[in-house]
């Protein structure tokens, strides 16, 4: 009769080699004979749980921890048992006694740190990876894993030494030359980051993550060929794969070139009907090239795109049912849910709802509240209190729905021939328009409006906004007096020692408000920027404005055309090559001159 030590080796080859119900059997024979014999518990356990069965598992492996609490592994994989039953605070219980009975377990370890960092702990789940790191130094996946947590806690030089360690011991290791050189891309050294990516294509030239993160970066250095020369190499050599179709999608729509990119974004969509990203660049791709009705259509996957959920769901959202469609004497809150540009754009919609009957309450930023309760749409608020979803409201709601501003464009636009325009929806008021003209005093010349930079944390506002300095040569053009609306940090450009003293006056320090922009904008003669709201208020209040626009410009502009249905008092002055703001800021001074030639 064979011992059972004897029973147990066998029993571990059949387990070690995958065959749990082997194993299984030859425990539970040793067993029936000492029913509490541990490491007959213990493996049962483990082999149990391994074939799904938690719940079964985890009373064996308790009774094996009875029998000799002293043993590490035991309380282990208790731990992981219990994590897989979502019980992870017994879980981390169970993992710290296998670490007091042995500090150097790489599995206890290792281990715990993913759960902690699941549960958000990354501290703690970095010092744990650190610990077991320590140990097992050549466990290269652990050491990436370590990195990367190093990465979400923004330690980034830890992650690049913990990057270097691997690289060391495996130099073509595909995941620590892609991370190492996205994270020097963050860092602002393209040079490496295009060296570690290039290294990592050529370690692995099928697989689509380098090439992509390759691509990126090439793309920040406005090597814009060469970028799509990458994605259009893996997305042959991966046709399968979501990433190199998303990925050239959001570059050909960066470059201006629509068509191709929806073509793109088409195919990413089909691999993976259910990602946001894909599913928002064919809506952005189709409202770019003017098919609205098509574009509104998938303009609900902004929500899931910017993982940012809509608010007031705890009201009925106003819908096109025969219940809810018409608006006459509907209730209806409308908020706003994008940037201020945005929002101005959309007010031109309340006119065409309170002639239909609609009684409205416009929730808006702060500082859009005093412009836009001046127009008479309705009630203005700036923090809208609804419920919760599903709950039940204790007090009668003083709405029947509510709609997102950005959904009224699907709404009432079909195409871009019926974009609403009877004129300038929006008026500034008379008081603050005197001050302004009391403090600017009598006109020098054409009394020009500008501006250089939109909302800096928009992702993409380093192409749109060209900053001051390559509008310089505006300023040389004579007959103007330039003022700027410039908020924020971007101000501080008018500190250039190259700009002559006192040839842009600054204004900014004297708006409160957008009704303060407001009333400034609709005293001058002409606004000049990048696409910001600055251009939607001139715009929305009939002033004339010179927009300049870069390929990867907003899907209200389109992507040819001088003119835009949206605002008539636009002339669009487009970059003929992304990133490069010479030839429309020649076209903006050539326009500039002829104005001044014709007052």
């Amino acid at each position: 009769m064979r011992t059972v030590g004897e029973v147990l080796a066998v029993a571990l080859e059949h387990h070690r080699a995958g065959r749990l119900a082997d194993a299984g059997a030859l425990y539970s024979s040793l067993l029936a004979q000492e029913p509490e014999q541990p490491d007959a518990l213990h493996l049962l356990g483990v082999a149990t749980a391994q074939a799904g069965r938690a719940a079964e598992a985890e009373p064996l492996i308790v009774r094996a921890i009875a029998s000799r609490p002293g043993v590490a592994d035991f309380h282990a994989n208790h731990a992981q048992v219990l994590d897989t039953l979502g019980r992870t605070d017994e879980a981390l219980t169970a993992y710290t006694q296998a670490l007091r009975l042995n500090p150097g377990h790489a599995d206890a370890l290792r281990n715990m740190a993913r759960l902690l960092a699941r549960l958000e702990r990354l501290s703690a789940a970095a010092d744990a990876l650190r610990a077991c790191v320590e140990r097992t130094p050549d466990d290269l996946p652990t050491v990436t894993e370590l990195a990367r947590l190093c990465e979400r806690l923004g330690r980034g030089g830890e992650a690049e030494t913990w990057y270097r360690h691997v690289l060391a011991r495996d130099p073509f290791n595909t995941l620590a030359l892609n991370n190492l050189g996205e994270l020097k891309r963050r860092a602002g050294d393209a040079a490496e980051a295009v060296s570690l990516l290039s290294r990592a294509v050529s370690a692995a030239p099928d697989a689509p993550l380098p090439r992509c993160a390759l691509a990126n970066t090439l793309t920040s250095l406005f090597r814009f060929e060469e970028a799509e020369a990458h994605l259009s190499e893996a997305a042959r050599r991966r046709p399968d794969a979501l990433l190199p179709h998303r990925d050239l999608g959001v570059l050909l729509r960066l470059l201006g070139r629509s068509e191709e990119a929806l073509a793109a974004f088409q195919v990413a969509a089909t691999l993976a009907p259910q990602d946001p990203v894909a599913n928002f660049g064919v809506a952005l791709c189709l409202l770019r090239l003017g098919r609205y009705r098509e574009g509104f259509a998938h303009y609900r996957w902004r929500w899931p795109s910017a993982a940012k959920p809509p608010r007031h769901q705890g009201l009925p959202a106003w819908s096109t049912s025969a219940s809810m469609g018409s608006p006459a004497g509907l209730r209806l809150l409308v908020w706003h849910e994008q940037g201020v540009g945005d929002t101005l754009m959309c007010l031109r919609f309340l006119t065409q709802l309170t002639a239909a009957g609609a009684r409205l309450t416009i929730e808006v930023p702060a500082g859009l509240a005093p412009l836009v309760a001046a127009q008479g749409y309705g009630a203005v608020v700036v923090d809208a209190q609804t419920p919760a979803p599903g709950a039940a409201s204790t007090t009668p709601l003083p709405w029947d729905a509510q709609v997102p501003m950005m959904d009224l464009p699907g709404r009432f636009c079909p195409d871009p021939a019926a974009v609403p325009w009877t004129g300038p929806y929006l008026k500034a008021d008379p008081g603050r328009k005197l001050r302004w003209a009391q403090m600017l005093g009598p006109k020098r010349g054409l009394r020009v409006g500008l501006f250089w930079q939109g909302n800096p944390d928009f992702p993409d506002d380093h192409w749109r906004s060209p900053g001051l300095a390559p509008l310089l040569p505006l300023l040389d053009v004579p007959g103007v007096e330039f003022v700027s609306l410039q908020m924020g940090p971007a101000k501080a450009a008018l500190t250039d020692p190259a700009i002559p003293p006192g040839r842009i006056r600054d204004a900014a320090a004297s708006i409160r408000d957008w009704a303060d922009t407001a009333a400034l904008v609709a005293g001058l003669d002409l606004v000049i920027g990048s696409d910001s709201a600055c251009i939607h208020l001139a715009g929305a209040l009939d002033v004339p404005a010179f927009l300049l626009l870069s390929p990867t410009t907003d899907w209200r502009w389109h992507d040819r055309g001088d003119t835009s249905p949206w605002y008539p008092s636009l002339r669009l002055f487009r970059q003929t090559r992304l990133g490069d703001w010479t030839a429309p800021v020649a076209a903006v001074k050539a326009a500039l001159e002829e104005r001044v030639a014709g007052r």
